[in-house]
């Protein structure tokens, strides 16, 4: 569950790295990576995630969008594409 974020995911999967002039300064980000279980408790614990996300179709909507997700970095489609058409309504 934890890890990269899928947009720098897809933008690597589909092969677009190419180099563009830089019209601006450059900004560096650093990204800090923390053991995880911090979270134990709460994001990784099923019975959380069903409770505070009830509204927005738990863990139905949550197994949903986490499948659709792992596909779309296996596929490079647009993982909003797939998962407006196939997870559950209130989502957002």
């Amino acid at each position: 569950m934890a890890g990269i974020g899928y947009g720098p995911m897809g933008i690597a999967k589909k092969g677009e790295t190419t180099r563009k002039p830089i019209k601006s300064r450059l900004t560096i980000a650093t990204l800090l990576a923390d053991p995880g279980h911090y979270y134990d408790s709460t994001y990784y614990n099923r019975d959380w995630i069903a409770q505070k996300f009830a509204r927005h179709g738990g863990l139905e909507a949550y197994d949903c969008w986490y499948s659709v997700i792992s596909e779309s970095l296996a596929s490079g489609e647009d993982p909003l594409f797939l998962g407006y058409d196939r997870c559950p309504n209130g989502v957002f």
